[in-house]
């Protein structure tokens, strides 16, 4: 499976995830992992990373944290909780991904490269495909 993984993954970050999701496999679950790229580059990762729907769901709730700010509190509180609500928002939007990231782009290479096993008719017909 880590063969397969590393296929999947593609030559971008292969080591550094190979090396997590060994460690999920080992422990039978993935559990949070710190990881840059989905911290601070949240929405640019999940598209580099084919995560459609997470990417979809992402982009909606920044939005919509952007909307509410501009149409409900922006000008309607103190400045300082303005600030406040601001700085925690933006910090769960990238608190939030940094943690769960990996675990959440494991179980999507995962899910792939049993459904590419599922469709292939021998192992090298998978990498291939993979």
């Amino acid at each position: 499976m880590p063969e397969l993984y590393r296929l999947s993954v593609g030559p971008i970050g292969a080591a550094y995830y190979q090396q997590h999701f060994q460690r999920f496999e080992s422990m039978g679950k993935a559990v949070p992992t710190w990881n840059h790229g989905a911290a601070f580059f949240t929405l640019a990762w999940l598209l580099l990373r084919k995560l459609w729907r997470p990417a979809a769901i992402y982009a909606a709730l920044l939005v919509s944290c952007v909307l509410v700010w501009w149409y409900g509190i922006h000008g309607k509180l103190p400045l300082a909780a303005e600030i406040s609500v601001c700085a925690i928002s933006l910090l769960l939007l990238c608190v939030l991904p940094g943690f769960l990231g990996t675990a959440l782009y494991y179980q999507h290479i995962r899910n792939q490269t049993l459904q590419t096993l599922g469709k292939a008719s021998s192992l090298a017909q998978a990498r291939v495909m993979l």
